[in-house]
């Protein structure tokens, strides 16, 4: 995602006209066409990303469940 993101511009700008799927298309090869050592900066920003995505995940779970069960709770209450 990062890799593409940072060169979709240029594949757009090196093929005026180019379709949206040529674009991903080309994107692949780029990707496929980089060695290990090139890969690594965007797999780094990628694990990174994604440790920050599981640990918002798990702070909103976190955050809902009991908001959910004491809305649920006090609508019972109300209820009597």
């Amino acid at each position: 995602m990062f890799f593409a993101n940072e060169q979709r511009e240029n594949v757009r700008l090196e093929n005026p006209g180019i379709t949206f799927g040529q674009v991903g298309k080309m994107l692949g090869e780029r990707w496929k066409a980089l060695s290990e050592k090139q890969r690594i900066p965007y797999t780094d920003m990628a694990m990174k990303d994604k440790t920050r995505y599981e640990e918002q995940m798990a702070n909103y779970a976190v955050c809902r469940t009991p908001h959910i069960f004491c809305c649920g709770l006090s609508l019972l209450l109300i209820s009597f």
